[in-house]
């Protein structure tokens, strides 16, 4: 007998448009390539239970589902929390369910549900990103920052040690999680990001003497990050290279990244383009400047898929390290991270050097141990009966 495999994710992937999304959505087409039919539950997307239907077991299961976010304490976690969301999967209850949960902030669904099988999908280390982001700032921030980042701490160790099995998308993430005691008993899988397989396929095109930084706009790290390339890094390339141009590209962008377009230095920003490719291919040099980060970087792929070499810091490279070359340079200070795009904006970029570095991250290949653990755990009869050594195979790969 195959389980139901329900996919409990942030946000609907009906139209992808992050790192996060983008994930969720390979990872769903990807177990439908494998023959089962995933469905998807997403926090801000459509709930079928409504609160004035509720049964008295829904609420029950809404009560313990709240105390279970509201334990750890944490503000980034419990801003996740919907009573509908847990009232659906109580009524799961009656179904065998296979639960794949997408972000470690959701955690706290699964574990409320006792009996559940479910396998958890990290796609950052938050409390590592919390931890890289307390020391780059100062003051109340920071404060909040490392309360936050203990809070969120608790909960990953105690979500890596429930889950069936867990998947990471670095070598060094996989590190972390057996660190905090996962037993023997638990896959880890390294199962990195990858990039979309038309990103390949784009023909060249005209590229000015543009440098492009995409992300989300909004989120506290890319904010920063923009701001340190802007002030720290950009007057810098503007000395080497006057007529360079520098697009941050990106969702939602924070009033602080509005109030650093300036037309004289050379700096712009497009906010919440339909499509971010055509701003990587046109530039010389993407970039991921930044000063917090966990996980790997989607965009860094994303960009020498495209043909555009990058330029990135050791955190904004984070996983990737082994890329590094000519169309990867990992630098830090500012000076360094200058010259190292003023050196790219000087040459065309070689299309195929750059996309045969990243020749074998597409989503299909680096997705195939999460996808086979899923098909795995959802068959009853390997999930009881199954090969333990299977977990260490693919753990290592």
């Amino acid at each position: 007998m195959v389980l139901e495999v329900l996919v409990l994710t942030k946000d609907s992937i009906d139209r992808p448009s992050d790192g996060g999304t983008i994930r969720v959505s390979n990872v769903v087409r990807e177990l439908r390539r494998a023959g089962l039919e995933p469905r998807v539950l997403s926090i801000r997307g459509d709930v079928h239970a409504q609160l004035s239907r509720m049964r008295f077991r829904d609420l029950m299961a809404v009560i313990k589902t709240g105390f279970q976010f509201a334990r750890w304490g944490s503000l980034s976690t419990i801003r996740w929390f919907r009573p509908r969301v847990a009232a659906e999967l109580e009524r799961l209850r009656g179904v065998e369910t296979l639960v794949v949960v997408e972000f470690s902030q959701l955690a706290p669904y699964a574990m409320a549900a006792r009996g559940l099988t479910w396998h958890l999908d990290m796609h950052n280390v938050e409390s590592e990103l919390l931890g890289n982001y307390a020391r780059s700032v100062r003051g109340p921030r920071r404060v909040v920052a490392q309360w936050e980042r203990w809070r969120v701490l608790l909960l990953e160790r105690r979500s890596v040690r429930a889950a069936r099995s867990v998947s990471v998308v670095s070598p060094i993430d996989m590190s972390w999680v057996r660190r905090q005691g996962a037993g023997a008993d638990r896959c880890v899988l390294l199962a990195p990001n990858g990039v979309d397989e038309a990103a390949f396929s784009v023909p060249p095109g005209s590229r000015g003497l543009a440098v492009v930084f995409v992300g989300h706009l909004g989120w506290a790290p890319n904010v920063d990050a923009a701001d340190w390339l802007t002030t720290s890094v950009w007057p810098i390339v503007r000395e080497s290279a006057p007529e360079a141009r520098l697009f941050l590209v990106g969702r939602y962008p924070h009033r602080r990244v509005f109030e650093l377009e300036n037309e004289e230095s050379g700096v712009t920003v497009i906010p919440n383009p339909d499509d971010v490719w055509p701003y990587i291919q046109s530039s010389r040099v993407a970039t991921a400047p930044l000063l917090a980060a966990g996980g790997t970087r989607l965009k860094i792929l994303e960009a020498l898929a495209l043909g555009t070499p990058v330029v990135a810091t050791s955190l904004g490279a984070l996983g990737l390290e082994a890329l590094e070359g000519r169309d990867l340079a990992i630098c830090d200070s500012p000076n360094e991270f200058a010259e190292a795009v003023c050196l790219r904006l000087r040459e065309e970029p070689s299309m195929d050097r750059c996309r045969s570095t990243v020749a074998n991250y597409s989503w299909p290949v680096v997705l195939t141990p999460m996808v086979e653990q899923i098909v795995r755990l959802a068959d009853v009869e390997d999930t009881d009966g199954g090969d333990p050594k299977w977990s260490e195979r693919s753990a290592r790969s």
